[in-house]
Parts: C-alpha cells; sequence; structure tokens
C-alpha cells in the first residue's frame, strides 16, 4: 500500500479533533473544486490579487484538514503572488503544481470517502448443489469484475378490446412483465 503524502490525520485532528472527517468531507464535496475554479479563472484572467487571495485562502483551509503538501503549494504561490519581481513563467509554473496537486488530492479524497466496491466473485455452476432436473441447463459462469443492476420495466399502457375475444390473443399479465426486467453491465 503506497504512503499517504495527501493528508496527515493527525495533523488535522490536532486542529479539528473530532470533527475533522466532517471538515474533511466538506472540504472534498465544496471546497476543493470550488478553490480550483477560482485559482484558475484569478489566473486566467492575470488577476494576481485573486491569485494570491485564493492560495491565501486554500492555505489555511488545508492546514486545518492536515493537507500539508496543498499548504505548502498554496503558501509557495501565495508568496510569489506578492512578488513584484515574479515572472509570469514562475507564476505559471506554481499554479500548475497547485492545480495538478487540487486534482491529485481530489481523487485521493474521492476514494477515501468513496472505496472502490468489493466485488465478490459469483458462484459456479460447480459450487451449487442443487437436485433439479434444471441442474444440466445452468451454465458455468465466467468470473467477471462487472457490476450488474436490475432495470425495471417502461410502464405502457394496454388496451383491452372485450368486443373481440381469441384464446390466442390472451395476455399473461405476469409474464409480459418479467419479459420486461432487464440485466445492464454498469
Amino acid at each position: 500500500m503506497e504512503e499517504n503524502t495527501f493528508i496527515n490525520f493527525e495533523e488535522g485532528r490536532k486542529f479539528l479533533s473530532n470533527e475533522h472527517l466532517f471538515f474533511l468531507k466538506r472540504f472534498y464535496e465544496i471546497d476543493l473544486q470550488a478553490s480550483k475554479k477560482s485559482l484558475v479563472n484569478a489566473y486566467e484572467k492575470n488577476d494576481l490579487v485573486e491569485l494570491k487571495r485564493c492560495a491565501h485562502s486554500l492555505k489555511g483551509t488545508s492546514s486545518y484538514i492536515g493537507a500539508l503538501t496543498c499548504r505548502k503549494l498554496s503558501e509557495d504561490l501565495q508568496l510569489l503572488c506578492a512578488n513584484t519581481s515574479a515572472s509570469k513563467e514562475q507564476i505559471t509554473e506554481f499554479t500548475n503544481l497547485l492545480v495538478q496537486h487540487l486534482e491529485d488530492l481530489y481523487k485521493y479524497l474521492k476514494n477515501y470517502f468513496n472505496p472502490i466496491e468489493i466485488i465478490v466473485p459469483p458462484r459456479r455452476k460447480s459450487d451449487c448443489k442443487i437436485e433439479s432436473p434444471l441442474v444440466e441447463e445452468l451454465k458455468e459462469e465466467q468470473l467477471t469484475l462487472t457490476i450488474k443492476k436490475l432495470i425495471p420495466p417502461v410502464s405502457r399502457v394496454i388496451v383491452a378490446d372485450h368486443g373481440h375475444s381469441y384464446e390466442e390473443d390472451e395476455i399473461d399479465i405476469l409474464e409480459e412483465l418479467n419479459k420486461q426486467w432487464r440485466c445492464v453491465i454498469v
């Protein structure tokens, strides 16, 4: 397992104690993307005052949740924007570093709060001990790592014409409904 370089949970708990996860989730769901968007907009407008303000704000927020690398990159950009002799290339480089880190941090937190589903391998025919004439009809299932979802039928209106009745026209409503359910791979 790779080492976590994004969040120092001990540092975050030091400031926020039991509310650390609440603020971390809020940062992931709201602040992270908004901060990234604000940074990019300020950079594109060449507004160094706004870029400095965004970096300063992100520096404080990331400090509280324990995102130390994010805090350091934000501080570097903030100081660079305050430096009147900083070149456009330097500001571009530091902004790109911070934006890339925010994208990586978002992916890390997305995985942290929405872990990959545990997929149980499907059972095979050989695993089943069913004594029935239908056993012969069972086919060996292939192991897959797919998620399947059952889709309900689309509602439709069945018009009954009571004036004509033919035996071959009779509809078994339950059978028709069951045929409409579909299994799709998500």
